[in-house]
C-alpha cells in the first residue's frame, strides 16, 4: 500500500453575517436552502475540490445550522475521510467535525458533509471566529484520500458471490474453537478465569515466540499476562488460518462495527510479542486504510509506531502531524517528541521533504 495522501485545503466565505440573508418588507431574514460555492482548490495529488456552504441549513429542519459539503470535481471517483475545521482569527480551532471514509463521485455527483455548527454561535463570537475586514468564515478541510474505490463501491452496494473453498481452514478453526473433549490439544493457556486450548505444532509454524513459551510445558495451563482474552483469541485465530481482520477496510467506521478500530494497537503489540510479523503488518495496513489518525491520537500513534517498528503507520502519523502542525505544535505531541531527539529529527526531515512531493 502506498503511503497515505493528506491535504489541508483552506476555504474562505467572505461577509458571513450577511450570507443567506434577504430583505422582505424592511425586515432582514435568513433563509434555508441558500447555497454558497467556494472557489476550486487542488490538493497535492492534483484532485479538484469545492465546498458548498449552507449558511442557514439546506432544509427547514436544519434552520440555524451552518452546513458544509465537500465535492470532488475531478474526473475520477475518490474515497476519502474528511475533517471540517472552523478556525478563528487567532488560529484557534473552534470546531472540528471528522467524518469516516466515504465515496465522493466524480464531477461533483455526490459530496461528504453535514451539520457543522450553529449559526448563532459564530455570530455571538464573531470578533473571535470571523477573520479580517471582510468577516470571513475560514474553513479548513483535511482530506485523507483512500485507495480502494472499487472495493468500497462493491461492499456498499451489498455485493457478494460464492466460490467453494478448501475446508482445511474451516476445520482448523473448528478445532481451535471446540472444547478439548477428545484430548487433542497439547497446550493450555490461562487468561484470568478462562482456559484456551491450542496445539504446539500449529503454534510452532505460525506463532514461533508463543511456541517457545510452551515448548517444554506440561499439561498445566500456562498463565498469559499483559494481553486481554479477546486479543489472545484473535492471535490464535490468525495462527490457525483465520481471516481476521475481514477484508472490508472502508466499510466500517466505528469500534462497534469493526474490532480492529478498538483493538488494533493491542493486536500489533501482541503480534510483535509472539513473532507474527504478517499479522502485525496486516493490522498496521488496515489502520492506515481506515484513516484513523486524528489530532487527539497522533502523538500516541507516532510513539507507538516508532517503538514497534511500524514503518507505514509511522509515515502516516508523520504526514498527519505535518498537515496539522498549527494545531499540534504546542500540544501533547510536541511535549512528547521533546523526549525523543531522534524522532523529532525524523519529523523535521519528513517536513522538509513535503515541498519535493508537491
Amino acid at each position: 500500500m502506498p503511503p497515505p495522501t493528506i491535504s489541508t485545503l483552506t476555504f474562505k466565505f467572505d461577509h458571513f453575517p450577511s450570507l443567506g440573508n434577504n430583505i422582505h418588507d424592511d425586515h432582514l431574514t435568513t433563509t434555508t436552502g441558500h447555497r454558497i460555492l467556494s472557489d476550486l482548490k487542488t490538493d497535492i495529488d492534483g484532485n479538484l475540490w469545492r465546498v458548498a456552504m449552507y449558511p442557514n441549513g439546506e432544509r427547514s429542519v436544519d434552520s440555524g445550522i451552518v452546513q458544509l459539503c465537500l465535492y470532488n470535481k475531478g474526473e475520477e471517483h475518490l474515497v476519502a475521510a474528511v475533517s471540517f475545521v472552523v478556525r478563528g482569527s487567532t488560529g484557534r480551532v473552534y470546531y472540528e467535525k471528522p467524518m469516516a471514509p466515504g465515496l465522493l463521485r466524480a464531477r461533483g455527483k455526490s459530496g461528504r458533509g453535514g451539520n457543522i455548527i450553529e449559526r448563532r454561535k459564530i455570530l455571538d463570537r464573531a470578533h473571535e471566529i470571523l477573520v479580517g475586514e471582510h468577516q470571513s468564515l475560514v474553513v479548513e478541510v483535511v482530506i485523507q484520500v483512500c485507495d480502494d474505490v472499487e472495493l468500497y463501491e462493491w461492499v456498499s452496494n451489498g455485493g457478494h458471490y460464492y466460490t467453494p473453498q478448501n475446508p482445511c481452514l474451516k476445520n482448523l478453526m473448528r478445532v481451535l474453537k471446540s472444547p478439548d473433549q477428545e484430548g487433542l490439544a497439547d497446550v493450555h493457556f490461562q487468561l484470568d478465569e478462562e482456559v484456551i486450548h491450542a496445539h504446539k505444532l500449529i503454534l510452532k509454524m505460525n506463532a514461533p515466540e508463543l511456541y517457545l513459551l510452551c515448548e517444554d510445558a506440561d499439561t498445566a495451563p500456562i498463565p498469559i499476562t499483559g494481553i486481554s482474552a479477546d486479543v489472545f483469541r484473535i492471535i490464535l485465530c490468525y495462527a490457525y488460518g483465520g481471516t481476521f481482520p475481514k477484508r472490508e477496510p472502508i466499510k466500517a467506521s466505528s469500534p462497534e462495527k469493526e474490532p480492529i478500530l478498538k483493538l488494533g494497537l493491542q493486536i500489533i503489540e501482541a503480534a510483535d510479542r509472539y513473532g507474527m510479523i504478517e499479522l502485525k503488518i496486516l493490522v498496521e495496513t488496515y489502520l492506515v486504510a481506515y484513516r484513523v489518525m486524528r489530532k487527539h491520537n497522533v502523538a500516541d500513534m507516532l510513539l507507538f509506531a516508532d517503538a514497534k517498528n511500524c514503518a507505514l503507520l509511522k509515515e502516516y502519523a508523520f504526514a498527519y502531524a505535518i498537515s496539522r502542525s498549527r494545531d499540534i505544535i504546542n500540544s501533547e505531541l510536541s511535549a512528547k517528541l521533546k523526549e525523543s531527539n531522534s524522532l523529532l529529527q525524523e519529523l523535521f526531515v519528513a517536513a522538509a521533504e513535503i515541498p519535493e512531493r508537491r
